[in-house]
């Protein structure tokens, strides 16, 4: 319902900017609408593909909105709200668990 709400609000101009977030955003919420982003298995998308693996072994792997900050104005709609400096932090942790055996 959340969703449909602020889909409304972007649809019609009427979003407050940035949106307030008043709870936490899971991934399977961003999944209902993003699912095909784990289509592309090429090099430049490994992250995604190899996401859920991390999180299924570390519970402090990174989740979607780690990179992805949709609620964020500095951020560019069209990189779908990547926060560079973040997803840098995110990749060398990722690589890192990895190297350790993750």
């Amino acid at each position: 319902m959340l969703g449909a709400h602020n889909a409304l609000a972007y649809y019609t101009n009427t979003a407050v900017q940035p949106a307030q977030v008043t709870r936490t955003i899971d991934d399977k919420s961003c999944l209902k609408c993003h699912q095909n982003v784990f289509d592309d298995q090429s090099m430049n998308n490994h992250f995604h593909f190899f996401l859920a693996k991390w999180q299924e072994l570390d519970s402090n792997a990174a989740t979607c909105v780690s990179c992805h900050q949709g609620h964020s104005t500095q951020e560019d709609p069209q990189t779908a709200y990547l926060n560079q400096h973040a997803t840098q932090t995110i990749c060398n942790d990722c690589h890192r668990f990895a190297g350790e055996g993750g």
